[in-house]
């Protein structure tokens, strides 16, 4: 089986969790600020809980400069999440719903 690109799984998922969930989402093109995450999935709920997306392919792990974003991302109380498939991207936005299981597939 072929290893999809990182633009194929975010697809596949924006698509996906806007059928499934409504969930809708925002694609990160931060102009002369690189390293910001993908993508930014507006979870609704009481509190409504933002959830950004770095995408990768199959194996591969966040840039140092991505790391470094992702850290002060996280530093300001904001879930970052680097994703390599479909499926875990999927159950990571359910357990962000609340509604996901405690036990990944």
């Amino acid at each position: 089986m072929p290893v999809l690109r990182e633009s194929a799984i975010e697809r596949k998922v924006v698509h996906d969790v806007y059928k499934k969930w409504g969930i809708q989402s925002v694609k990160i093109k931060a102009v002369g600020a690189r390293g910001w995450p993908d993508r930014l999935f507006l979870i609704p709920g009481n509190p409504p809980r933002p959830l950004f997306i770095e995408f990768k392919r199959k194996g591969e792990e966040a840039e140092p400069l991505q790391k470094y974003i992702h850290k002060k991302i996280r530093a300001a109380g904001y879930t970052v999440e680097v994703i390599d498939n479909y499926e875990d991207a999927l159950w990571v936005i359910d357990i962000e719903r609340g509604l996901g299981a405690n036990v990944h597939p």
